[in-house]
């Protein structure tokens, strides 16, 4: 039995395990985690030899295989259209007023994501702005001033 395109797999309790896997877990004596990696060393998948197998992390396994390598045209769009769609918000600062109209926005039933793009911001800074998470000293104010006015300028909806 293969499991995905390329690893030998094995069905345990009616669930589907690569073997790679399952070898690792028995060399190691305890179960593997979703970050942890198993690396075939002779680059062979079907090789399940315990003594072929390594365990290592995501980012160490992804720069063994790269290194030395370029990226292909492909791989290079891949990653523009991926960018394009998934834009790296991490560094946008809001200001008082913008933290003022997220709690404005969500007492109208907007959804996160929405006023996230709204202010070009990732949908879990709007969900931590609303439990308080972020902009501390800025949200109690904003929750207080919302409910005292409950204004926003509908246009900019």
């Amino acid at each position: 039995m293969r499991s995905g395109k390329y690893y030998q797999g094995k069905k345990v309790h009616g669930v589907k395990h690569d073997v790679h896997r399952l070898v690792m877990e028995e060399k190691l004596g305890r179960p593997l985690t979703s970050s942890e990696i198993v690396h075939h060393g002779d680059e062979d998948k079907q090789n399940n030899d315990p003594e072929n197998l390594e365990l290592t992390t995501r980012s160490k396994h992804a720069r063994h295989h790269m290194t030395g390598k370029h990226p292909t045209e492909e791989t290079r769009r891949k990653i523009s259209d991926y960018k394009k769609l998934h834009p790296d918000y991490s560094s946008r600062k809001l200001a008082f007023n913008q933290v003022m109209m997220v709690f404005e926005l969500h007492a109208k039933g907007k959804s996160l994501r929405y006023i996230g793009g709204f202010f070009g911001v990732d949908h879990t800074t709007i969900l931590n702005i609303l439990h308080g998470r972020s902009y501390q000293s800025l949200t109690g104010l904003a929750r207080k001033d919302v409910k005292n006015s409950g204004r926003i300028n509908e246009s900019q909806i």
